[in-house]
């Protein structure tokens, strides 16, 4: 089966890489000592379903309590900061996929049937 973590939210991204590798380390250990493998393979079969690690972005402006990406005024409800963030990941997509389908497996796991 699958399972979602969900761990909690910092401002320091050194501390964000740790939480995951701690948790992973942590779910493979208490797999192990109940006779059980826990795996984080994005693609263990073609014919199941396929995991996956990802992320929530929130953005605020620095001293504000206000979602950055938020404009009610505007039809899309999207902020022009929002707009240009997206259009940023976008711009740069295939360079972020060297980091987000690191491995075979990961690029396996985004296609047809997935």
């Amino acid at each position: 089966g699958q399972l979602e973590v969900v761990l909690s939210y910092s401002n320091n991204v050194l501390q964000i890489a740790d939480n995951v590798l701690f948790a992973q380390e942590t779910i493979r250990n208490v797999a192990t000592h109940h006779g059980m493998k826990a795996v984080f393979l994005p693609k263990t079969s073609m014919l199941s379903a396929g995991n996956g690690l990802h992320l929530h972005f929130s953005f605020k402006d620095f001293g504000s309590p206000q979602n950055a990406f938020s404009d009610s005024s505007r039809p899309t409800g999207i902020s022009r900061k929002g707009e240009s963030f997206i259009e940023g990941l976008l711009d740069h997509l295939s360079s972020l996929l060297s980091f987000t389908l690191p491995t075979v497996n990961s690029y396996r796991r985004v296609g047809a049937g997935c």
